[in-house]
């Protein structure tokens, strides 16, 4: 039997990758900014959400994406490239609540801004955590 939900499910939500969306979308040049217009859908709800994303860098290992949440409201992470091992460099966001790094932040429904999933902390789980224990082995 599974859990009865006393917190909201994060993949109800929005997330904002930054991997994948520097990876797929655009990453800016040294002194231009990237403006992308983009759609994201919430997993289960099907909520469309639409977004003007800016990415500026300033630095070579500093930066910050703006989002304007159209209709909702405005957002800036800051970001921040550590090195690897092998050479290059990976970017993170900076959470702005933990303000620790992270690659991936999240919109859980009803949140008025982005935050890591420690952010979040006991208000969120994943959809996992409301299996029985025999269906999320």
């Amino acid at each position: 039997m599974a859990r009865p939900r006393k917190r909201v499910r994060l993949e109800d939500g929005l997330n904002l990758d930054l991997n994948q969306l520097l990876r797929d979308v655009c990453w800016p040049g040294d002194s231009q900014p990237c403006t992308v217009c983009t759609e994201w859908t919430s997993n289960i709800r099907g909520e469309l959400a639409s977004a003007l994303i800016t990415i500026q860098k300033e630095g070579d290992d500093r930066g910050y994406l703006r989002l304007i949440l159209v209709g909702r409201f405005e957002q800036r992470l800051d970001m921040i490239a550590q090195p690897r091992h092998f050479g290059g460099q990976q970017w993170y966001f900076v959470c702005p609540v933990t303000r620790k790094k992270c690659s991936v932040v999240w919109l859980p429904p009803g949140a008025d801004r982005f935050g890591s999933r420690q952010a979040w902390g006991k208000q969120v789980a994943y959809a996992t955590q409301f299996e029985a224990p025999f269906n999320r082995a």
